[in-house]
């Protein structure tokens, strides 16, 4: 996991304009953004952070893991490395309630060896590791949260030349989805 991107744009949610339900939720372990999840219960002794939880297959309200990523402050190199960006585990961050028809994009990284192609649908798996996560599927579930492919783009344009042989920065694919609920 550490050496791949794992980007995640939220392009077209509905819940991240303003008066949307964005949720504080405490993460066990280390993960990036894009990680999906289903919201629980309020943490003991607390009326803000909630528990997280493994979406399962007929889960219809899930959300998303995003933090933002971006410091703008440029006195640090370490701060300009997108890309590298991880949730500490043990950490409270927040995660976003996907609704009917939002719009979600990946990289390339959260769907492993598999290279998604526009009108394919890819089903949520239960677990909360991210590169593992997301599974193609023939057809829509009966029920639940699936996520169709509606475009497949480059991230960047290389526009740096490091030497003759590379350029920065490296582009890779950005997955473009649709969030299609179910039941």
């Amino acid at each position: 996991m550490a050496n791949n991107y794992f980007r995640c744009d939220l392009s077209a949610v509905h819940e991240t304009n303003a008066g949307g339900r964005i949720h504080s939720v405490r993460i066990n372990n280390e993960m990036p953004n894009g990680v999906f999840v289903v919201i629980g219960g309020y943490e003991t002794g607390s009326t803000e952070i909630k528990t997280v939880a493994a979406p399962k297959a007929t889960d219809k309200e899930i959300a998303i893991i995003q933090k933002p990523e971006i410091n703008y402050d440029e006195r640090f190199k370490a701060d300009q490395a997108i890309g590298k960006f991880r949730n500490e585990a043990h950490s409270v961050v927040p995660a976003v309630i996907l609704s009917n028809h939002d719009g979600i994009d990946l990289s390339q990284d959260y769907f492993g060896a598999t290279v998604p192609k526009v009108g394919e649908i890819y089903k949520i798996k239960e677990n909360l590791v991210a590169g593992t996560q997301l599974e193609k599927s023939v057809d829509l579930p009966a029920s639940g949260v699936a996520l169709r492919v509606i475009g497949v783009k480059p991230s960047c344009i290389a526009n740096f030349v490091v030497d003759k042989n590379s350029r920065m920065p490296k582009p890779y694919n950005m997955i473009q989805l649709e969030v299609v609920i179910i039941g």
